[in-house]
């Protein structure tokens, strides 16, 4: 009799917890991302200049002996967005700063930074360029 009480009250507060429960619903913002569907996501770093397979263990570990590797000569990155435009893409992100801590964007804060290039004279911003195309 005991167990039977004890189950019945269980299953009523069980029936009572489901019932008090709200349903989740995606926010706007996660709405939005849904809508997006296909994105482009390019991922540049230092590491396109210097031959060598991508190793991703190393990579972030053992740091590029000479930077100035770093000079793209035809580098446009408004052909890289009206690329992804062109495949369909709705977004397109760019990673600032890839594994490595390399930042494509000059900084008071990081001192691995395109500003230390001689590419363009060390006043290359690719964040700015990426946004602004």
């Amino acid at each position: 009799m005991t167990k039977k009480i004890f189950l019945l009250f269980s299953n009523l507060i069980t029936v009572l917890l489901l019932h008090s429960q709200s349903i989740v619903l995606p926010n706007e913002r996660q709405v939005n991302w849904k809508k997006a569907e296909l994105g482009a996501i390019f991922h540049y770093d230092i590491h396109v200049f210097d031959g060598k397979k991508y190793n991703q263990t190393t990579n972030r570990l053992v740091p590029v002996p000479d930077v100035q590797i770093f000079n793209p000569s035809d580098l446009n990155v408004e052909q890289w967005v009206l690329g992804a435009k062109a495949m369909g893409a709705t977004f397109a992100l760019l990673t600032a700063t890839h594994e490595t801590g390399f930042a494509l964007f000059p900084s008071k804060y990081n001192p691995y930074i395109v500003s230390i290039l001689e590419f363009q004279d060390g006043k290359s911003d690719l964040v700015k360029d990426f946004v602004e195309a």
